[in-house]
Order: structure tokens, then sequence, then C-alpha cells
């Protein structure tokens, strides 16, 4: 049995869901972790303690891959909701662009499937990685734990409280990208078989409309010869 899809239901609710946890989690990573990478090095720089070229480097790495991933992430945020939009149009069984654009759309979501994966795991990886200054400090957090530095001086961890905080909304932030990719997949997953459905459901009506016409064509050749007789 073939069911016509709704055509009323052309937007992505849960995409749209994906979408606004996506952008509100790189804005929140990429301030966060660029201020507490700089903060860390201030950090470490306290008591006249001085920095290794190798150290400046990775700190200026860290600063602007944050900020190019998640600026990337928003942008590519909004090209799945836009292929969101366009996987429900394409699910119109009564639409004029056919069986050809509904291929096309079944090709495009899925090669949207996989991209959305590996960027799940790409962010599963940054969420992993950003826990790990979250548990250093909250190893120190009732620890008076200090660093030695050139001059003689040490550095009490406990002042930095601020730098604990901003590891913290990093930390959410990323866990927020992670979530909305996971949103991003079940949206899409279900658009994927929205697609099927739709497509089997053009076949038919092909087939159908092909029978019908082969019909009359014989109803029409039969009338003739009648009316020959």
């Amino acid at each position: 049995m073939v069911v016509l899809l709704s055509t009323n239901d052309r937007f992505p609710g849960w995409t749209l869901l994906a979408t606004l946890l996506c952008l509100a989690g790189a804005g929140l990573y990429c301030p966060t972790l660029f201020m507490a990478v700089i903060q860390t090095k201030d950090l470490f720089q306290m008591g006249g303690r001085q920095l290794s070229t190798d150290f400046d480097l990775l700190v200026e790495i860290i600063k602007w891959a944050s900020v190019g991933l998640s600026a990337w992430m928003g942008l590519m945020s909004l090209v799945f909701l836009c292929v969101g939009c366009m996987a429900k149009n394409v699910t119109d069984v009564r639409s004029s662009r056919g069986y050809d654009s509904n291929v096309r759309g079944g090709i495009c979501n899925g090669f949207t499937i996989v991209i959305t994966y590996l960027l799940f795991l790409l962010w599963l990886g940054v969420s992993c990685f950003s826990v790990l200054p979250v548990f250093l400090f909250y190893l120190t957090a009732h620890v008076a734990v200090t660093i030695m530095g050139t001059s003689g001086g040490c550095i009490n961890l406990k002042q930095f409280d601020q730098l604990f905080l901003l590891y913290v909304l990093a930390l959410v932030g990323a866990l927020l990208v992670t979530l909305s990719m996971v949103h991003f997949l079940m949206a899409q997953a279900a658009n994927f078989v929205h697609i099927r459905e739709s497509r089997e459901a053009l076949k038919y009506e092909d087939t159908k409309k092909k029978e019908e016409q082969e019909l009359n064509i014989i109803m029409n050749s039969r009338q003739n010869l009648a009316g020959n007789w």
C-alpha cells in the first residue's frame, strides 16, 4: 500500500532545532576557548617564566583553529538546514519535478549524512579534548597546587577560577555542537526514508499512468474498429 505524503509539512522542524543548537554551541565554544587559551598563556608567563616558541605557536594554532572551526560549523549548519528544506520538497509525490528530482534529492541527502557523521566524530573528539582542562582544574580546585617560575615565585591555580569557568563553557559549547550533529543525523535519516518512500510512490504513479494510457489506447482502438464494422 502506497501512502501519499502530506504536502503541508514542508518545514524541517528537527533540522531547525539542530541548526539552533549548532549555532549556539559554536557561538559559545569560539569566544570562551579563545579567551581561555589567552589566559592560560598568561598563567604560564607569571613568575617571570619565559615560554618557548613552540608553545606560542601551539597557542596561536588553538586560538585560530577554534575560530575557523566554529565559523565553519555555523556555515555547515545553515547548509544542512537548506538540504533539509529541499528534502521536504522532494518528498512531495505531486511535485512537477518528478522522479529525477527525487533521485537527486536522495543522493544529496545521503552525501549529507556521511558529512554529518564525520563532523559528529570530529566534535566528539573536540569534546573529549575539552574535558581535559576542566578535569585538571577540578582536581586542583581544593588543592594548593603551585607552579614555580624562573624567578622563584609561585603561581596558585586557585586564583584562576574565572579561567576554569571559561573551559567549562567551552566544553558546554562543544557538547551542544555534538548534540546538534546527533539531531542532524536523525533528521537526515528520517528524510532519507521519506525520500525513498516518495520515490516508490512516484514509481507507482508513473506505472499507473502508463497502464491508464495503454488502456485508453486499447479502448480507442476497439471503438474505432467497432465503428468501421
